[in-house]
């Protein structure tokens, strides 16, 4: 049985007044915001809204039927786009807003063009009113609903309830900051609707009166709250999934149990695997797949540097773990980030090398300053003392010339010439010593027989005057060098043997093959030897360690090791510091394959 009460008008025209002021106030607050995302699509509902209680605030201060029923007609601007708005508005908030276009636009409003059109003209049909009664001793009309109410209430109610599913989707997609404006949205949007559904399948004792305007009033409070007191609009809501994804570092997040419960799309394109594909992996077993020789360190607060085996723009990669706390105590998980250092490093080894390159550039000029420095240490003592004899002999000549004999002068002349080609040696051996400093290497074939006696053939007067025995192979084998500097190797090693070996001088040429690559070479003569320190000096510029019994400028070992080595051998002395078993000079050579 449903009870008719006489009800005070004046109380509720007071309360419609109040939401209608509300609303009038969230509509100016929202229009200062209206620039920003989504207040604009908010503002219109809240219009639609004011409309929807003015007009039924007149409908209640009227005391015809007629009067009542063209109010609730214009109430019903208000209701059929109310709803249009609302469901705009939360897909803009909920991080929607390019699914919003003209088409859905018009789409959407089809049900309440049409709703508007019937309601307008329900005179004639009734499809959207049946009847209207207006009881004895009440002011509130009483409606009964024709078929196209219940249409368009479904369709309200579905935009409705799609609008509040979008702000619910904010409590997942939103950082945990903004949740409580989506409480405060839904439950402000919740009021009106509940009121509606009371009003509507008449679940109230109180025939004809519809609560749902004046619950705007609390609804526009809440709305006004978020405004105000929590930003709304003046901080943007920020997806998880947008900020995540827009990162240009990997971003990884995993349990407890070290497994991966979230991947952003650049990690997944550095390991090569989709999101799905990640989802409960073993953090371990997926680092494995993009850099096998690093070990993901088990702290949870950690920072390495990895160089990632698969191909992807990212090459070397600062690795760094942060752990993920529930109410600050304690650790249920952690945040993995991979950001890129490819081009850092790639500057650091450009640079490194440069370094090296600067280094090696300094590290020769000063063997070449040291070079130089000993060059004129050379000129000054080596061709110093042959130039003085040239000059003595010379001065003598002139004035002894008429009082010398022929024999004395033909002497003379024989010390001049052998002192000047001591000057031209030293010389020589300067320049080729410059030569193979600067100079590139082409290896040819070269027989080294040829070579040995070619060199053999500049060596025969010493041979013959110190009576030289020399001992040499009976195969000689063809290697890759340079025919021309590899004489001058023979020519420094044999005067070398001779100048340190026994009386009479006895040198034993050798030669085998080793590694199926080279070819080695020993020349060993049969003096006294040297001590293990004399062999360390052995190849250093300009260093002369018998002096009493050399008298060269102590360039000959130092060109040896220089032709050799460029030649793609090595240099090696051996001695046992005893009479008669003297030195063996060794030197390899490539063998022709």
């Amino acid at each position: 049985m449903r009870f008719v009460v006489d009800f005070d008008s004046l109380l509720f025209l007071s309360l419609r007044i109040i939401s209608a002021v509300v609303a009038l106030v969230l509509i100016y607050l929202l229009w200062k915001r209206r620039h920003s995302e989504g207040a604009s699509y908010l503002l219109l509902f809240e219009v639609f809204a004011l409309i929807w209680v003015m007009a039924d605030a007149f409908e209640g201060v009227s005391k015809l039927l007629p009067n009542k029923i063209f109010w609730s007609q214009i109430a019903y601007i208000g209701i059929t786009m109310a709803p249009v708005f609302y469901l705009m508005f939360a897909m803009v908030f909920a991080q929607r807003k390019h699914l919003i276009n003209p088409l859905l636009f018009l789409f959407l409003l089809i049900i309440p063009v049409i709703t508007l059109f019937l309601v307008f003209t329900n005179s004639f049909h009734g499809l959207v009113w049946k009847n209207i009664t207006l009881p004895s001793g009440l002011d509130q009309a009483v409606f009964y609903y024709g078929p196209w109410f219940w249409i368009f209430v479904c369709y309200a109610y579905l935009l409705l309830t799609l609008g509040i599913l979008q702000l619910f989707t904010g409590l997942f997609k939103f950082y945990v900051y903004y949740h409580t404006q989506v409480f405060i949205l839904i439950f402000g949007s919740l009021l009106p609707i509940f009121a509606n559904i009371l009003y509507v399948f008449k679940l109230l004792p109180l025939e004809g009166v519809d609560l749902t305007p004046i619950t705007f009033i609390f609804s526009g409070l809440l709305i006004g709250l978020s405004v105000f007191w929590y930003k709304l609009f003046d901080v943007i809501p920020l997806a998880r999934k947008q900020v995540i994804n827009n990162l240009d570092d990997g971003l990884l997040v995993v349990d407890a149990s070290r497994r991966v419960m979230d991947a952003n799309p650049v990690f997944c394109k550095i390991c090569g695997l989709s999101s799905d594909e990640l989802l409960g992996c073993l953090v371990d077993n997926v680092f494995q797949l993009i850099c096998k020789n690093e070990k993901l360190p088990r702290e949870k607060d950690f920072k390495i540097e990895i160089e990632l085996d698969n191909v992807s723009d990212f090459q070397y990669c600062e690795v760094r773990g942060f752990p993920v706390y529930y109410k600050k105590k304690k650790i249920i998980g952690q945040t993995i980030i991979l950001h890129d250092i490819s081009l850092m490093k790639k500057s650091l080894n450009t640079l490194a090398r440069f370094n090296l390159r600067l280094f090696e550039e300094m590290e020769e000029k000063e063997i070449l300053i040291s070079d130089l420095d000993a060059y004129a240490r050379t000129v000054a003592h080596d061709l110093k003392s042959p130039v003085a004899v040239i000059l003595g002999f010379n001065e003598l000549m002139q004035i002894n010339m008429y009082d010398w004999s022929i024999e004395k002068i033909l002497e003379t002349t024989r010390i001049i010439d052998k002192e000047g080609r001591k000057i031209c040696n030293i010389i020589d051996d300067l320049l080729l010593f410059s030569r193979i400093r600067v100079e590139d290497i082409t290896l040819d074939l070269v027989d080294m027989e040829v070579n040995f006696n070619d060199a053999l053939q500049r060596f025969s007067r010493m041979v013959e005057k110190d009576q030289i025995q020399i001992d040499q192979p009976k195969q000689w084998p063809v290697v890759l060098g340079h025919s021309l500097w590899l004489e001058e190797v023979w020519l420094n090693l044999l005067t070398n043997a001779v100048k340190y070996g026994g009386t009479p001088p006895y040198i034993k040429i050798s030669c085998k093959r080793i590694n199926n690559a080279y070819y080695k070479f020993c020349v060993q003569d049969n003096g006294n030897g040297l001590s293990k320190d004399s062999l360390d000096q052995l190849f250093k510029d300009y260093i002369r360690l018998e002096t009493k019994k050399a008298s060269g400028h102590g360039l000959g070992l130092s060109i040896v090791k220089r032709i050799i080595e460029k030649s793609g051998g090595e240099v090696i002395v051996t001695s046992n510091n005893k009479a008669g078993e003297g030195c063996i000079f060794s030197f390899t050579l490539k063998a022709l394959n």
